[in-house]
């Protein structure tokens, strides 16, 4: 069966500083509404890395950050992200960054 490109899933490569970021976001929610809130949030932020794994468009463009960029919502939190082609992907050595 041959896929089409809707059936196609992309992968998600965080930079360190977005890790830390998520990580920041649910230990924030962790320590002012608890595990539950955390929980849900975190299935919230799951659920946008996957929509964008399935479809790349599906984030839009912004004056505030580089051209390259598109900008998805989730929850109270806007993911900044790119994309790369395979070969892009081995020669980069450092994410581009937003100033």
């Amino acid at each position: 069966m041959k896929s089409s490109p809707k059936d196609l899933e992309y992968s998600v490569i965080f930079a360190p500083e977005a890790e830390a970021d998520v990580f920041d976001i649910l230990q924030f929610t962790l320590e002012e509404w608890e595990l539950q809130q955390a929980e849900k949030y975190r299935a919230v932020l799951d659920k946008a890395f996957s929509a964008i794994r399935h479809s790349l468009q599906l984030g839009h463009k912004r004056h505030d950050i580089p051209p390259e960029y598109r900008a998805f919502q989730a929850g109270q939190h806007v993911i900044g992200y790119f994309c790369l082609t395979p070969q892009k992907v081995q020669q980069e050595n450092n994410m581009p960054q937003i100033q």
